[in-house]
């Protein structure tokens, strides 16, 4: 049965807008990208390292310094004035670099303990930098600008400047996280910084007082059962829509346990809500999480076995993406809106294709793919930068819209201030959450085609801008649910042969209830109810190369490569 919902009354949604502070990367052995070119272009640095860096650049996309968590340089890849003996090192997420609300030239970098601080105990801490101090610059479009420097007088580090804050929690310890990010702050300056510890998320304040050593505590897990220890990451999603009674979704990887839990986070009061908890268990520990460009659609990435997971956040559905066997290190999301992963010695960044998309993203492995980046002489290892989460705007709505190609996202949300108009090859498919929303009309012509199982909106209401905030999922609700990934398939189920050039044969102790084949691509090409212990599958039809076979049965679902031959 199809579902059209026609609705009146007052919507507002968000699209995208990017600035220029993220568009430089430096990381790994000497490696960089500029995202001020299409294509994106490899850069060159002194930095050497094999975990998470952090870099900044102006609005206008020229670099001024980045960081390896011991180190910053300048933009002209020289040691800032003062930039040396940072407390930072090698972790997972150790650092990031947020401007000052309300400032020009201050910006705090912030870094936790190098992965040896457990025998050797350091602090999370910040240095502030001010670039109005060092040198002037010699080369380059701020020349004559000066290259800044760390302020001696505020640079806490080696200061413990997180142990004793936990008051009303227990006794001051030492933060065992090597996890740390931000989300801005309601107000649309100030930011959240997050760290989780131990049974606890802490959300510390940086407004344009400076950073408030006094945190928001929230609890991980109602039962403590879902504790952060030493080693593991966190990431933010993009700013949601009005629509939720909280604004980001917030995802915590525990690397020594094999979860990863994701939380609804409100970034008024600092808290985690209520609203939505989903955790993972995973067969092998997850390195990295990353969020796609809406929020809907969250990847996890296990080293060293390269498995990328994507994980739906609101039908709770998980699969398991063509993935690779080199040794893959972190997922970050790029001012293109790529998906990119890091993989240990390679010249090659690659990304994931069709980021947007649950059943067709996959790894691309493919170093001569354009839209993975070429490092030249230079290669990644482990870590990249993390996004700084910039102030979004006010952007003017579109008059006209039309619509003539299929949907390919599964949540998406147009306004205009006219009319939209819908036909020719336009197609919303299965489980498709769409809504059209227009000042004056909405048109739905022959040879549109809405498919059952989707939902469809029409609306009529104007608009004057559109801020940069983003839209997902309306069909999200809160959950407080588990979700196990098998380590392996169960021996008892049987998958042969494989290789083959015709039949495969299936068979379980218990009933298959389904059995679904995808290419590498992540396209299905063969969907099949089974609703038996054993059966077969004819990939006669299918062409030669390696696909990913998908068991469900008694609830679980197990992967398998198959080749045809």
């Amino acid at each position: 049965m199809k579902k059209i919902i026609l609705l009146f009354g007052l919507f507002l949604p968000y699209i995208l807008f990017s600035q220029g502070e993220n568009n430089n990367w430096y990381f790994g052995n000497k490696a960089g990208v500029t995202f001020n070119t299409n294509p994106p272009e490899a850069l060159e640095s002194p930095l050497s390292t094999s975990e998470a860096t952090a870099t900044v650049s102006d609005s206008n996309g020229n670099l001024l310094f980045y960081t390896d968590g011991r180190k910053i340089w300048n933009r002209e890849h020289n040691i800032m004035l003062n930039g040396n003996g940072l407390t930072g090192g090698d972790t997972s997420q150790q650092n990031i670099i947020l401007p000052k609300p309300d400032s020009s030239s201050i910006y705090y970098v912030f870094t936790t303990p190098p992965n040896d601080y457990i025998s050797t105990p350091h602090y999370i801490a910040y240095s502030v930098v001010d670039m109005s101090l060092g040198a002037m610059g010699t080369s380059g479009p701020l020349t004559g600008q000066p290259l800044g420097g760390v302020d001696v007088a505020n640079n806490l580090k080696n200061v413990e400047i997180f142990k004793e804050t936990i008051s009303g929690v227990g006794s001051s310890f030492d933060y065992q996280s090597e996890a740390i990010t931000a989300v801005l702050h309601s107000d649309n300056q100030s930011y959240w910084v997050l760290i989780p510890n131990g049974i606890y998320l802490y959300a510390y304040l940086l407004d344009d007082s400076g950073f408030i050593n006094t945190p928001v505590i929230s609890p991980l897990s109602p039962d403590d059962t879902f504790v952060f220890e030493n080693y593991g990451s966190i990431k933010a999603s993009p700013i949601l829509s009005d629509d939720f009674d909280y604004s980001h979704l917030i995802s915590i990887a525990l690397t020594t346990y094999n979860k990863w839990k994701v939380y609804s986070f409100d970034n008024t009061t600092g808290e985690l809500t209520t609203d939505y908890e989903e955790e993972i268990i995973t067969p092998y520990s997850i390195y990295s999480t990353e969020f796609n460009s809406d929020g809907t659609l969250l990847y996890g990435v296990n080293n060293p076995f390269g498995h990328v997971w994507v994980f739906d956040i609101s039908s709770k559905n998980i699969n398991l993406i063509p993935g690779s066997s080199f040794y893959t290190g972190t997922l970050q999301r790029a001012v293109n809106n790529n998906i990119y992963v890091s993989v240990n010695s390679s010249s090659v960044l690659y990304h994931i294709s069709n980021p947007d998309s649950f059943t067709s993203s996959s790894l691309n492995l493919d170093e001569d793919n354009p839209t993975n980046i070429n490092l030249g002489v230079n290669n990644a290892i482990f870590g990249l930068p993390q996004l700084i989460p910039l102030s979004y705007n006010i952007l003017p709505c579109d008059e006209d819209l039309v619509l003539n190609t299929p949907e390919i996202v599964y949540n998406k949300i147009y306004e205009v201030s006219n009319t939209i108009t819908a036909h020719q090859n336009y197609n919303v498919g299965l489980n498709r959450d769409i809504t059209l929303s227009a000042g004056n009309m909405v048109e739905i012509l022959p040879n549109s085609h809405i498919e059952g199982g989707s939902v469809f909106r029409a609306m009529i209401e104007g608009c004057e801008n559109v801020s940069s905030r983003k839209s997902m999922a309306k069909n999200v609700r809160p959950v407080r649910e588990i979700i196990h990934l098998n380590k392996k398939v169960p021996t008892d189920l049987k998958i042969y042969p494989n290789p083959s050039d015709g039949l495969i044969n299936i068979s379980n102790t218990t009933v298959i209830d389904s059995v679904t084949i995808t290419d590498m691509n992540g396209r299905v090409v063969k969907n099949t109810a089974l609703e038996s212990s054993e059966g077969q599958i004819d990939i006669s039809d299918l062409s030669h190369g390696v696909y990913i076979l998908n068991i469900t049965s008694n609830g679980e679902t197990f992967t398998k490569k198959i080749i045809k031959q």
